[in-house]
């Protein structure tokens, strides 16, 4: 379970990285790139806890690591397929 302070801290942090890089004349990108930022945290930690619960399993290290690189295949995947942008310009 998470405390508190942990809870508390983790706010401090995305609360002072926005202090530090916020700048007026950047105001649409800056938006875009602290949700980029946090959906970057939520995916690391998402992949944390389901490596770990992996792990516990009984998969072998060469099972999980297939789910893990997969998984992040798909997800690299979908954003290039999204994009505006043609493949030539992402390559």
């Amino acid at each position: 379970k998470v405390s508190k302070n942990t809870v508390f801290g983790v706010f401090l942090i995305i609360a002072a990285i926005i202090a530090q890089t916020y700048k007026v004349e950047q105001v649409n990108s800056f938006y875009i790139g602290i949700l980029c930022a946090l959906i970057c945290a939520i995916a690391w930690g998402s992949e944390s806890v389901l490596s770990s619960y992996a792990m516990e399993s009984e998969l072998s290290e060469i099972e999980a690591l297939l789910i893990r690189q997969v998984t992040s295949f798909l997800s690299y995947l979908v954003i290039v397929l999204f994009s505006h942008h043609s493949f030539a310009e992402v390559a």
